[in-house]
């Protein structure tokens, strides 16, 4: 399955997290970031997630650590958008930028600010006392790759997958799945969520 790990996601694969309120997600990341290094699943990133990533584990672990983690998040990725160690691919990725860029445009007018929609109240982390749904540009540009990629999302981060969920995105949210669910998606088979 050609994938995308948010950047959460990996960043819980990547670390075990002192509060054992966190353990359920580094379990389940780090299932689903094995299934990569396994090369089960392929993952693609879009080049902010690993900055996110470097970012977010340096505050936690320290420069050095982070660094070793960040090397084996980008020796397991196949693609890192934008950027590429293949000529070919830099090609490509130039010509594809004017569709990404209006893709991101575009998504940025639809779907930065979302309506919820009542319906969807029994789906894991719904609250009730949020009339909408927003999220910010570089959640917008991770959705837009995933969309013209047409990969599988994983991510932590209720807002982004319930817009990406509503756009039509094969997605899921790392804490709503059950392990059962992530031994799936882990094997490279898709799963019904939510």
């Amino acid at each position: 399955m050609n994938i995308l790990l948010d950047s959460d996601v990996l960043i819980y694969s990547l670390h075990i997290p002192k509060d054992k309120n966190f353990l359920p997600e580094h379990i389940k990341a780090r299932e689903l970031f094995d299934s990569v290094v396994e090369r089960v699943n392929t993952l693609y990133l879009i080049s902010t997630i690993p900055i996110e990533v470097a970012t977010g584990l340096t505050k936690i672990v320290g420069r050095k650590i982070a660094g070793n983690g960040i090397e084996k998040l980008l020796l397991g990725a196949t693609e890192i958008y934008p950027a590429s160690m293949d000529l070919a691919s830099n090609v490509v990725h130039t010509l594809s930028l004017r569709v990404y860029f209006q893709t991101c445009i575009e998504n940025a007018l639809n779907l930065g600010k979302i309506p919820k929609d009542e319906k969807d109240s029994s789906v894991p982390g719904f609250k009730n006392q949020y009339t909408e749904v927003k999220i910010g540009g570089v959640d917008i540009s991770i959705l837009s790759y995933v969309q013209l990629k047409d990969l599988v999302f994983i991510t932590n981060d209720w807002s982004l997958w319930y817009i990406s969920w509503k756009a039509g995105v094969r997605s899921y949210w790392l804490k709503g799945l059950a392990r059962e669910q992530v031994h799936t998606l882990a094997k490279g088979r898709g799963t019904k969520f939510p």
